[in-house]
């Protein structure tokens, strides 16, 4: 039998053509790049940890579904797009699957509302993005779903009505591009007031009122461009309420059965609250407490005159004493009588630690020694 070499180069040229269309069109099923160079059909990224990425594209514009993977190969992204690959509606996922979070991307910036979930599945937020921004209300959630905080924002800029809720109570306020101005509030738990005031530019103003929990003033306060200019205490005398202007008390002291509050024109109140909680009223921004029973202003701080110390030591050499002083804190026995520029009902002897307040508030050693 006679070979036709002609046919069988020409059916080998032919099986070689054919295989080669075939690679093509294989090869074109992914990450096919057109004659004008546009990303055309399924694309997908593979980099030295695995797959990146899968995707579509049509004209080199995205569209449909992609799905993003982590090193580990799972699921942390999935987007559909539309509108030409503009937009696209965005869900991130945790490592367990969970989702992370919902939303819309529009030129790649958040847009519209975004929802965000723990990885459990709780949903703790919500979101009004513009442009990238916040911009609109937002939330926050408890693990009941309920509404805990809500604040209203105009371009990245706290602005307008805002309120939290926790367990302590609840406040509320206003902020004018990003600061408080207007009324603020907080409540107690049952929703009674604890304080109320004003804001101007970020800034205390006026009058602001504090209360008890069982709904009684406690304390009145005037602020000027957010620097408090007066103090006002309210006390409960015979069941009536008398405010007390802060400037005009000498001192407040108790033998534990009786509190009184002296004043420096000699009255003298005996309020029915603890003396706890008239050191918790008065402060210690202008008073300081000098023993556990006697609360004092600063402005009438005097001097005091120091005591003997209970166990003076007598050492033989300077070792002996420096190693006692690094052993013991020598100061700590330190005692005094403090001196107000009023007459005190008894002397009142001050411990090492109030020596220590009030040497360094009348300090006039210069600032640079500290360095």
């Amino acid at each position: 039998m006679r070979l036709d070499i002609s046919k069988i180069l020409t059916l080998g040229l032919f099986t070689i053509l054919s295989l080669n269309c075939l690679a093509q069109g294989k090869s074109s099923d992914t990450n096919f790049i057109d004659p004008k160079g546009r990303r055309q059909g399924v694309w997908k990224k593979i980099d030295t940890t695995g797959l990146s990425y899968i995707g579509q594209f049509k004209d080199n514009k995205p569209f449909g579904r992609f799905t993003y993977f982590d090193k580990y190969g799972r699921t942390v992204t999935v987007s559909d797009f539309f509108r030409d690959g503009f937009a696209t509606k965005t869900t991130h996922y945790y490592p367990n699957g969970k989702v992370r979070a919902t939303g819309f991307y529009l030129d790649k910036m958040r847009d519209s509302i975004w929802n965000y979930y723990d990885s459990i599945g709780h949903h703790l937020k919500m979101e009004h993005y513009l442009n990238g921004m916040l911009h609109g209300p937002s939330e926050l959630y408890d693990y009941e779903g309920n509404c805990v905080e809500e604040i209203q924002w105009y371009r990245n800029l706290r602005n307008g009505f805002w309120w939290e809720k926790s367990t302590s109570g609840t406040q509320s306020n206003y902020y004018k591009f990003n600061l408080s101005d207007g009324f603020y509030a907080t409540h107690y738990p049952d929703g009674t007031d604890y304080i109320k005031g004003v804001y101007k530019d970020g800034l205390k103003e006026d009058i602001w009122y504090f209360y008890h929990a069982d709904g009684s003033l406690d304390r009145v306060l005037y602020f000027k461009h957010n620097k408090q200019i007066k103090k006002l205490v309210s006390i409960r005398v015979d069941g009536k309420d008398i405010l007390l202007d802060t400037d005009s008390v000498a001192y407040v002291h108790t033998n534990r059965k009786i509190t009184q509050v002296k004043m420096l024109d000699n009255t003298v109140y005996k309020p029915s609250q603890t003396f706890e909680m008239l050191v918790k009223s008065f402060g210690t921004d202008f008073f300081f407490l000098a023993t556990p029973l006697f609360l004092a202003p600063y402005s009438l701080y005097s001097s005091m005159e120091m005591l003997p110390e209970d166990d003076e030591k007598e050492f033989d050499s300077e070792e002996d004493l420096s190693q006692y002083r690094g052993e013991f804190d020598v100061n700590r026995n330190r005692k005094a009588i403090l001196k107000l520029k009023v007459p005190t009902p008894y002397e009142v002897v001050i411990n090492a630690e109030v020596i220590g307040l009030l040497e360094s508030i009348t300090s006039t050693k210069p600032i640079e020694d500290y360095e």
